[in-house]
């Protein structure tokens, strides 16, 4: 399972007390866990087809991944960056608001 990117503000112990939570909530539900991993990696491997039919075959679901835990921020004028998940980048790429990310797998 992928947990999101943590905020740059926040501090150790509130990094601390989201795993620890996650943590918990493996053991007493871990069909939860199951199922959101599951949703996270169908909706990387959805975001590499939509890309991939739209003639952009460098996106691979590792970036899929990225976006969908926070990865990207998208910064608009006039308006504070906000995180955006697989699925918004093709649609920014594909409607050209945006160029395709040129990230390679390590710098991820």
């Amino acid at each position: 399972m992928v947990v999101n990117v943590p905020n740059p503000q926040s501090t150790k112990s509130q990094i601390l007390m989201r795993k620890l939570y996650l943590i918990a909530l493996c053991v007493m539900a871990p069909e939860l866990i199951y199922q959101a991993a599951l949703g996270q990696w169908l909706s990387s491997h959805r975001s590499v087809k939509l890309f991939r039919d739209a003639g952009h075959p460098d996106w691979n679901v590792r970036h899929g991944f990225y976006a969908d835990m926070g990865g990207f921020h998208l910064q608009c004028p006039d308006w504070k960056s906000f995180p955006i998940d697989a699925k918004q980048p093709h649609y920014l790429v594909v409607h050209k608001y945006v160029e395709s990310p040129k990230l390679q797998d390590g710098h991820i």
